[in-house]
């Protein structure tokens, strides 16, 4: 297993080959609360990234006192070129989530395939935004912003694989902005979750590709929950066959 730094930007810039402009697109699910009523939801959506699919690249999520669980990606959600191009594809998903108790811990995870050379592919980077809501529906506007930690797989079975993840803990993470005000984590925020997944092949009809195939926004549970990453990706590629 080798682990390849991602390129990391704190100001991102949608960008797609043939410039069309990105839409947002309501989940099918866009609000509800969670079985157990841990937490509910609103305003859930994501981007076409200009691809004009007249829906969003992340697909629906099934949703558990856990989190939300995205296994229905577009199989558009990929980057994939033929040198001398290059293939840039960037979405975003956000949701508002309202916890019927503070939150106290935000876990990201998400995975996928790649081919080609790594160096082709390893400029993909993402980051979680986390907005905090106060005192109910007023956006805080010093945001929280955290990258993902990208890792390279050589080969799995007969694909190459990727995977990314972000923890942050709610009470500590935001101290930085108000000291004591999220001692206990927060109730209501909105996160927002970015992709830019790029393939830059490098020599004369090379042909590299970079896919997202799941991802999942964990709320209030461990870290100890993203132990679990390889036996979800494993199902995810799959299904994504």
């Amino acid at each position: 297993m080798k682990l390849i730094p991602a390129l990391l930007a704190a100001v991102f810039t949608f960008a797609i080959a043939g410039g069309a402009e990105a839409a947002f697109f309501p989940w099918g699910n866009a609000s509800g609360t969670s079985p157990g009523n841990v937490f509910s939801w609103t305003d859930g959506d994501s981007e076409d990234s200009g691809l004009g699919l007249g829906e969003g690249l992340w697909g629906d999520p099934t949703v558990t006192d856990q989190g939300f669980f995205f296994n229905d990606m577009r199989p558009e959600f990929k980057a994939e070129a033929t040198e001398p191009s290059a293939v840039v594809i960037e979405s975003k998903t956000r949701v508002m989530i309202t916890g019927t108790n503070p939150l106290t811990e935000l876990h990201i995870a998400e995975w996928g395939t790649w081919t080609g050379a790594a160096e082709d592919v390893n400029t993909t980077y993402g980051s979680v935004t986390v907005t905090p809501l106060i005192p109910v529906d007023s956006p805080f506007n010093m945001p929280l912003q955290l990258n993902l930690t990208f890792q390279y797989t050589e080969v799995v079975g007969d694909v190459n694989t990727w995977s990314a993840k972000a923890d942050i803990d709610l009470t500590q993470d935001l101290s930085s902005f108000l000291p004591g005000l999220y001692d206990s984590g927060v109730t209501k925020f909105q996160v927002t979750v970015t992709n830019h997944l790029r393939s830059d092949p490098v020599g004369a009809g090379e042909t590299a590709m970079i896919q997202k195939v799941g991802g999942r926004i964990i709320v209030p549970e461990p870290a100890t929950l993203l132990l679990g990453l390889g036996g979800l990706l494993a199902i995810a590629l799959r299904r994504s066959r």
